[in-house]
């Protein structure tokens, strides 16, 4: 059974990855089943996890609940495990549908669950991250730059980087703000380092440039 999981599961991420979540959707669904029939609840958890991937904004809110369900019944489960991912991702797309404070709410989620897991500190700190860009698209800027500077701070000190992402959150509230000359602090961190990603230079080029301006360059 543990063969056939994963096996279902990486042909279903291969078939996601190549841009056919169609496909997808139903070997995550087979190997739902077959972990949960098998209590291989880990992979059940994954399962469930990538079918939130490969499914719609109204899907991906099913399968986390099918999660809930799931470990409500088995006290304990390692399945709660996905919790952290799964509300993060659903975070994402409740934010590019605009639903910012139902983004929010599911990166708080995220941020919990994250903390209580064993090596998982970057990620709860991204979750910090995540938490601060929905407040800065509520307009909650005073909310949201204290969190921003708390994360890249701790981002610093911990894993001795300065997070390119977190800096530009912190260049734009600042500059909402009306701290230019704060803004152009963070502005010139994020633009150095964004400058060097080929992939960021190549697709946010508007991002880049507003940081460019902020940063006085």
């Amino acid at each position: 059974p543990v063969v056939r999981v994963r096996s279902l599961l990486e042909r279903g991420r291969s078939l996601n990855s190549d841009g056919k979540p169609d496909e997808a959707l139903p070997l995550f669904e087979q190997a739902f089943e077959t972990a949960r029939d098998h209590d291989e609840d880990f992979l059940a958890g994954d399962a469930l996890h990538m079918a939130g991937i490969a499914a719609n904004l109204e899907g991906e809110e099913r399968w986390l609940e099918e999660l809930v369900g799931f470990v409500a019944a088995r006290p304990g489960s390692p399945a709660d495990y996905w919790f952290a991912a799964m509300h993060n991702n659903l975070g994402w797309s409740y934010f590019f549908a605009d639903r910012f404070d139902d983004a929010l709410g599911q990166f708080n989620s995220s941020r919990d669950a994250y903390a209580g897991i064993d090596g998982k500190r970057y990620e709860t700190l991204i979750a910090d991250y995540a938490r601060g860009r929905a407040l800065r698209a509520l307009d909650q800027c005073g909310e949201a730059l204290p969190l921003q500077e708390a994360t890249f701070a701790a981002i610093e000190a911990e894993f001795e980087t300065e997070d390119e992402y977190v800096a530009e959150e912190i260049a734009l509230c600042r500059a909402a703000l009306g701290d230019g000359e704060g803004a152009a602090q963070a502005a010139a961190i994020a633009y150095a380092k964004f400058s060097a990603d080929a992939w960021f230079v190549e697709n946010e080029t508007e991002r880049l440039e507003a940081l460019r301006v902020l940063a006085g360059d």
